[in-house]
């Protein structure tokens, strides 16, 4: 929530818009792991989201959503995003 509080006082209120993106996974999660790609990564801390946890850290941090959309990676099968369109409020 600290970024996204950062995020948020960096912006004009009323007046700023931000796009916000992560990962969606089913399962809310947080700890130290490896990244899968590329391989030999170091072990990194990781937040995993679902589309609810996500969307309501962005509403828990000053932020009205406008507009929000999902897509599939390009590049790594199976992998989606969420993507957020915001305003301060």
């Amino acid at each position: 929530k600290t970024v996204m509080l950062k995020i948020h006082n960096l912006l004009v209120p009323k007046v700023g818009i931000a796009y916000i993106a992560t990962t969606i996974h089913d399962n809310p999660d947080e700890g130290y792991a490896p990244k899968t790609e590329p391989v030999g990564q170091p072990i990194r801390y990781r937040k995993h989201y679902t589309r609810e946890t996500f969307q309501h850290l962005i509403e828990t941090s000053g932020f009205k959503v406008i507009n929000s959309f999902e897509n599939e990676d390009s590049f790594i099968l199976g992998k989606r995003w969420m993507n957020f369109i915001v305003e301060t409020l």
